[in-house]
């Protein structure tokens, strides 16, 4: 969940930070690590 609200951020949706920061309190360092490493190689479809 954390590399979408991370990547909704990236385009501008209004909710995604306040969404993205409640979850990072509730998941490791380490997950928030490769959330984000997946978030930067994600790219969209025929793209």
């Amino acid at each position: 969940m954390y590399q979408w609200y991370g990547l909704a951020v990236t385009n501008g949706e209004k909710p995604a930070p306040m969404l993205r920061d409640v979850l990072a309190k509730q998941v490791t360092s380490a997950h928030i690590a490769e959330a984000k490493q997946l978030a930067g190689e994600w790219k969209p479809k025929g793209k």
